[in-house]
């Protein structure tokens, strides 16, 4: 028996044939599974950290907050020393002109000028040296 022994050859080598196809269609599939896993595998890897993301930016924003409370209660503070502050100038402000009132009615007999002050120091010092030369004279 030579070649043509098995009369099914031509049938065998059909069979192989497809089998082969059918090899070759289960690894292109293959590849494309693996594919669609890795696809997963970095989604899954985006989700965690998005995931991660988002917890550090609810924090952030959180304590954006607490800050943006602390220096709004800073600000209110601040404003409510500054009224009080212009209060108290405006009192004083009124206490100053009521000084410069009581200032302006002193009549120019109340003032007393540089000169007269000095002359009656004068008057006194030599009323002064009169007496302790009398004293002594008479001692």
């Amino acid at each position: 028996m030579g070649n043509n022994e098995c009369p099914q050859v031509e049938v065998c080598n059909e069979k192989f044939k497809v089998a082969n196809h059918r090899i070759d269609d289960l690894e292109n599939k293959t590849d494309e599974i693996n594919n669609i896993n890795n696809v997963l595998v970095e989604l899954k890897l985006l989700t965690k950290l998005q995931r991660e993301d988002g917890v550090k930016r609810d924090k952030a924003v959180e304590d954006m907050n607490k800050t943006q409370f602390e220096i709004s209660n800073t600000l209110k503070t601040l404003a409510d020393n500054l009224n009080k502050t212009d209060g108290n100038v405006d009192k004083l402000d009124k206490k100053v002109d009521k000084l410069g009132e009581k200032v302006d009615t002193f009549s120019d007999k109340d003032k007393v000028s540089l000169l007269d002050f000095f002359k009656k120091l004068l008057y006194v010092g030599a009323g002064g040296a009169i007496t302790l030369g009398v004293t002594k004279l008479f001692s």
